[in-house]
């Protein structure tokens, strides 16, 4: 039988070392690519789920806006109807002083 030298058997184990090291080193790779891509997926839900509250929230806070906007309304509309002499006095006050303010504006250039 003959022997191989020991720089061959040497050489021969390196080689496969360095190819076993290379097959490990793909599966690491694999497995951080499949880590970091559950961490992007449950991020993005996370985030999703965030954006929705916030959808809903504000979807409240609108819907309670304008329902205090439609009181204020029917509120004023009810002030009318009860003195309407004095909302009328208003309105033309409100007229004057925007007048006044127009005047001033276009005196001064």
């Amino acid at each position: 039988m003959a022997r191989r030298p020991a720089s061959t058997a040497s050489t021969e184990d390196l080689s496969q070392q360095i190819d076993d090291l290379k097959a490990e080193l793909r599966k690491i790779t694999k497995t951080l690519a499949d880590v970091a891509k559950d961490r992007s997926q449950e991020a993005g839900d996370a985030v999703h789920s965030k954006g929705s509250q916030l959808y809903r929230s504000s979807e409240k806070q609108l819907d309670h806006l304008q329902s205090q906007g439609e009181k204020m309304v029917e509120q004023a509309k009810d002030k009318v109807r009860q003195k309407p002499a004095m909302a009328m006095a208003m309105a033309m006050g409100v007229a004057a002083g925007v007048t006044l303010l127009i005047s001033i504006m276009t005196l001064r250039e």
